[in-house]
């Protein structure tokens, strides 16, 4: 009497439902453990305020970081002379815009002053300061 089964399957048979499982499992950790920042892009360390008024006319921003460094839309800004150049190119697109300046709170004021004062002389009428909610 023969026993054997003519059928069976040649080689080794990897059994991946457990693999499955674990990939799975990791798929949900992360997803879970991932954080979602709505700001994005660069990140400041703002000063609180009280008010959550946003502008509802189209804005643009820029971001000076604590050493002084600018961005205008994420974009790297040099020095004051380019700031004012990216600004009038900006008003030159857009009707009546507000500019946003999101500033780390140890850049000095009298930083802050200067960019504003460029901003007024570049033509801008409206600015805003972004703050921590």
């Amino acid at each position: 009497m023969n026993f054997t089964n003519p059928r069976k399957a040649k080689g080794n048979v990897i059994n991946v439902t457990s693999l499955i499982d674990v990939m799975f499992l990791l798929v949900i950790f992360v997803l879970i453990s991932a954080r979602f920042d709505p700001e994005g892009g660069i990140a400041v360390d703002l000063p609180q305020g009280k008010s959550k008024e946003i502008p509802e006319t189209r804005t643009y921003e820029l971001t000076i970081l604590y050493d002084g460094t600018m961005f205008l839309n994420k974009k790297k800004i040099k020095d004051d002379t380019e700031l004012a150049e990216a600004i009038k190119a900006f008003r030159a697109e857009a009707k009546d815009p507000v500019l946003v300046i999101k500033a780390d709170k140890d850049v000095s004021w009298k930083r802050i002053v200067v960019v504003t004062d460029t901003a007024k002389m570049s033509g801008q009428g409206k600015v805003n300061f972004r703050i921590k909610p």
